[in-house]
């Protein structure tokens, strides 16, 4: 019966197109999907989608299609720049006829465009209205930040979310993703010590915040709702986040990520004010933790499943408290505009950058690898007999 219905659908969506072919010389169309169940995808691709067609507008009409979103209010700003046809019927439809779609000129496709790094340096298009700003100011008055004040979010991935927003799901691929809540603190409470206060983000957590701090406020339990999650992520000074869909949503309002966690080593922040740092490879059979000369050439940069690591005896290594709150410090002294970089710290940035050579998804990169985790950490990026010091 399954199998029925899906041809059904598939015979529907080949009608379609044969209509799609007649109009064709009255009315230019395509049809997208809009990822609605990852606040990433839903952000970022959609985003930057707005701004390539900002820069070459074709005069091609567009609908997209999307299910029930993960998050309302950035639907409700998406639809203002585009036209969206919520369905949940539909979405899946278009799921299964994808694949007939993306063979003909018909088909609009939002993935994120890693060649083009000037986009993430343009203006938003994205944007709230007035009465939405009045709203969050009000929000945050309420949270006891005052229009002078400043905040930093701060979010770390765990698996809390997809098992409460998609329960019955194997999810565990996923863990090497994770990282610890503890780890954070210390740049909790730098960021405190400045004078900012701190917001810890979250749809859904698995750790409590441990007891009372200075100005760290427990939004994820107390506050949470869809529009502060995406207001407050274009109003912070910065965030500190980890491999998550979230340390996207300011990407596309042009606020400094602090990205720390990232699983893989040829991976990079999107915009030239970010900061990222790397979880460490460990190979449990040598004993140690591979360069990130030793990864490439074993090709072992990329990988989706925790299962990956486990059948090749590897765990990656979680950022310590130090770590991230050198990175968070850094960011703090950039935007402060007292923070000057080495002729040594720029000679390593650039072995670094050349590891992620022609060919690498993230070759081109502006952001910059965290200055102190990379010297702390020059030996996964040198040969064991050259030296660099400060």
């Amino acid at each position: 019966m399954r199998a029925l219905a899906r041809l059904a659908v598939q015979a529907a969506g080949l009608v379609l197109i044969a209509g799609l072919y007649l109009l064709r010389p009255f009315i230019k169309l395509k049809i997208g999907w809009l990822r609605y169940d990852r606040i990433g995808n839903l952000a970022v691709n959609t985003e930057l989608f707005l701004r390539q067609r900002a820069l070459r507008d074709d005069g091609v009409r567009r609908v997209f299609l999307t299910g029930p979103p993960c998050n309302r209010q950035l639907l409700t700003m998406i639809r203002r720049r585009l036209t969206v046809v919520e369905s949940t019927a539909l979405a899946k439809a278009y799921e299964i006829c994808r694949a007939i779609l993306d063979a003909t000129p018909f088909h609009e496709s939002l993935a994120l465009p890693f060649t083009e790094f000037d986009l993430f340096e343009r203006e938003p298009c994205l944007s709230f209205t007035e009465e939405e700003e009045a709203r969050g100011r009000a929000a945050l008055q309420a949270m006891g930040i005052g229009p002078s004040d400043w905040f930093v979010c701060l979010h770390n991935r765990d698996s809390a979310y997809l098992d409460a927003s998609q329960p019955g799901g194997k999810w565990g691929y996923h863990d090497y993703r994770d990282c610890s809540l503890a780890n954070f603190l210390p740049a909790a409470d730098f960021i405190a010590e400045k004078g900012g206060f701190v917001l810890r983000m979250g749809q859904t957590v698995k750790e409590p915040l441990p007891g009372a701090r200075a100005r760290l406020i427990d939004y994820a339990s107390l506050h949470r709702s869809d529009f502060l999650d995406v207001y407050l992520l274009a109003k912070c000074r910065f965030m500190v986040g980890s491999d998550a869909g979230l340390a996207q949503v300011p990407v596309i309002f042009n606020r400094p990520v602090v990205n720390t966690n990232v699983p893989f080593i040829d991976w990079a922040s999107f915009r030239s004010e970010d900061i990222f740092i790397h979880k460490r490879l460990f190979s449990e059979a040598e004993g140690r933790a591979l360069s990130y000369t030793e990864i490439l050439a074993r090709g072992w940069q990329r990988f989706y499943r925790t299962e990956w690591l486990d059948e090749r005896r590897l765990r990656l290594i979680e950022n310590t408290a130090e770590e991230i709150l050198d990175a968070t410090r850094e960011m703090h002294e950039r935007l402060d505009g007292r923070l000057t970089y080495t002729a040594q710290d720029e000679d390593l940035q650039a072995r670094y950058r050349a590891l992620i050579g022609p060919g690498r998804v993230f070759h081109g990169f502006r952001s910059r690898l965290g200055r102190d985790f990379l010297y702390k950490n020059k030996d996964l990026i040198l040969p064991t007999d050259q030296a660099v010091t400060r």
